[in-house]
């Protein structure tokens, strides 16, 4: 993500899968300065070679207010709730 931008808060289709973001290049410096909001609960997570892991069927939000760019490698992994139960949602 370039400096000072942010991704608005929105939800994903289901509660059948986790988002995983690891990151790939974050400056040491921007690290206090790059925020995840889920649920209303602000956070700093990321650092470079860090897994940040959260559900995303919770409205959520990625503010980058620092100076470099950041690369975040983004996966979709399946609720571990919900492995071999057929899929559904909880």
């Amino acid at each position: 993500a370039r400096p000072q931008a942010a991704i608005r808060p929105h939800t994903g289709p289901t509660n059948a899968r986790w988002t995983l973001h690891l990151g790939l290049v974050v400056a040491d410096a921007d690290a206090p300065r790059i925020s995840l909001t889920v649920a209303g609960e602000r956070r700093t997570p990321w650092a470079q070679g860090r897994v940040v892991l959260f559900d995303d069927s919770y409205e959520h939000a990625v503010e980058h207010l620092g100076a470099e760019e950041r690369v975040v490698l983004d996966l979709s992994i399946e609720h571990p709730g919900l492995r071999g139960g057929g899929g559904g949602e909880l």
